[in-house]
């Protein structure tokens, strides 16, 4: 006779082991909002709720200051981690394009190809990705 309890439940150690190991429980929600409000407003917010995917009216409540359920706080959190976590793969690519320039020259080169992808972002009416700003040392 089948189990009517529901699926079979995780030994205690094994779900101690997956709760660690997911990191959107360590990000602090106000930067979600803070970032999620900062995208809104330079796109829209259909926009970035098809992003995260949450609904228009769930993500109008969040950066409104509602406590997001716990499912829309990991797809949030989620989300939050794959935008900022954008980075250190384009650092390196950046590197590798300034490998063949030493000393002053390869800052220059640096700072150069960043300024171009910034300007087509902007040309296009995007936001500055994050990843340019913190990758430039601008925060």
């Amino acid at each position: 006779m089948p189990d009517k309890a529901g699926p079979a439940r995780h030994q205690e150690g094994e779900r101690n082991v997956w709760m660690r190991e997911q990191p959107h429980r360590e990000v602090d929600i106000d930067k979600v909002r803070a970032y999620a409000l900062d995208l809104a407003e330079s796109t829209s917010l259909r926009y970035v709720a098809r992003l995260i995917p949450v609904c228009v009216s769930t993500l109008h409540n969040f950066l409104g200051g509602a406590a997001p359920h716990p499912r829309v706080r990991t797809l949030l959190c989620k989300w939050y981690l794959r935008e900022t976590g954008k980075g250190a793969e384009e650092a390196a690519a950046v590197d590798v394009l300034c490998e063949p320039f030493t000393g002053d020259e390869r800052q220059q080169v640096r700072a150069g190809l960043l300024g171009v992808v910034a300007r087509a972002h902007a040309q296009a009416g995007r936001k500055v990705p994050e990843w340019i700003r913190r990758v430039r040392g601008d925060g």
